[in-house]
């Protein structure tokens, strides 16, 4: 199915800095004048589509992300690149999908989704499509259309294995010669073999009774390691005593040691003791006036108690006197009103109503 391009957009890729292409269906012209970049859009375009050319070689020299964005009629590929950091970005149906560390290689989703092929690219000043190459470039061509190129190359690859396994046999069959060639030659072999099965049995009777020798000579050495302890011990016993005696002089001095320190804990323990009870000295001297003390600010606290309390008395009490004072002003004010709207004559009995004033 044929691709649609709508638009390209470039960024700090050689002379674009920010350009944006809208195509329409049909044939789109680019024109301009000579280094103005129309070359550089191709070049974008394979630098999306076939990774070419590599390294950092189409990164603007004034630096930043570098990246080319194709829109498609039915998807979005994005290639990014800044220092080592290289991303393809796939957009089907508004979900992007990243592509990181891909090497050399395209991942294939994005070759897939792009399906452009290098024919479709045709540079300026090359000979016209198909009409200028040979009929076996042209039948090339259209194998590759109809995917017959498989089959010649799978042809190509059976013959060229075919050949290489006839190769193979010839060369076998000429080692397998030679190998008999040489096999002839030690003939001799089984009768070498009788003799090394001797020499075998004689290694070993050798390696038993070496065996046996190096037993009596360790039994001798080890006899003769006993007898001379033997005679060490002889010289050993006479000093027995004497060791005895040290032994009992080293466990009593360990002894007076031991009380040697207990004495000294002891007058330590004293010492301490003794400047405990000078300090308590003074703390006895202490306790009337701490008590004096104590009592007042007990004192202190139970004033402060009952002025906190009187203080509230007093609040209410002026609250109160507000509260009859502002009700006495409403009764005066009451009975104002209620003289200034009594009639002077009482309108059930028509008599006269007397009124103070």
């Amino acid at each position: 199915m044929s691709k649609m391009i709508k638009q390209i957009t470039i960024n700090n890729f050689q002379s674009h800095q920010n350009t944006t292409l809208k195509l329409t269906s049909g044939v789109n012209v680019i024109i301009g004048s000579s280094d103005s970049g129309k070359s550089a859009i191709l070049r974008a375009l394979k630098w999306v589509i076939y990774a070419k050319p590599k390294g950092d070689a189409m990164c603007s020299w004034w630096g930043g992300e570098t990246g080319v964005c194709i829109t498609f009629d039915d998807c979005e590929v994005l290639r990014t690149k800044n220092g080592n950091d290289n991303e393809y970005v796939l957009t089907i149906d508004n979900k992007p999908k990243s592509f990181r560390a891909f090497g050399n290689d395209i991942p294939n989703e994005i070759t897939e989704a792009i399906n452009i092929d290098e024919i479709n690219f045709q540079k300026q000043g090359d000979a016209p499509f198909l009409i200028s190459n040979t009929s076996g470039e042209v039948a090339g061509h259209f194998n590759r259309m109809a995917n017959l190129e498989k089959i010649d190359n799978s042809i190509r690859f059976i013959q060229s294995e075919i050949k290489t396994t006839e190769q193979t046999i010839k060369f076998k069959k000429q080692e397998y010669s030679t190998k008999l060639q040489q096999y002839k030659q030690y003939n001799y072999i089984s009768d070498v073999e009788i003799m090394v099965e001797n020499i075998e049995d004689l290694e070993t009777k050798k390696l038993e009774i070496q065996t046996k020798i190096n037993i009596l000579t360790s039994s001798i050495q080890s006899i003769e390691i006993t007898d001379n302890k033997i005679k060490a011990l002889q010289y050993t016993t006479t000093a027995f005593d004497d060791i005895m005696n040290i032994v009992a002089l080293f466990e009593r001095k360990n002894s007076l040691q031991d009380k040697v320190k207990t004495i000294h804990d002891n007058i330590v323990y004293f010492e301490n003791l003794n400047k405990k009870i000078k300090w308590s000295e003074h703390y006895v001297n202490a306790e009337k006036p701490i008590n004096d003390i104590l009592k007042l600010y007990d004192e202190r606290k139970e004033i402060k108690r009952d002025y906190k309390d009187l203080t509230a008395i007093i609040q209410t009490i002026k609250t109160h006197s507000d509260t009859i004072k502002e009700q006495e002003e409403k009764v005066i004010g009451l009975e104002t009103k209620y003289k200034d709207n009594l009639p002077d004559t009482c309108p059930l009995c028509e008599q006269k109503i007397p009124h103070k004033h």
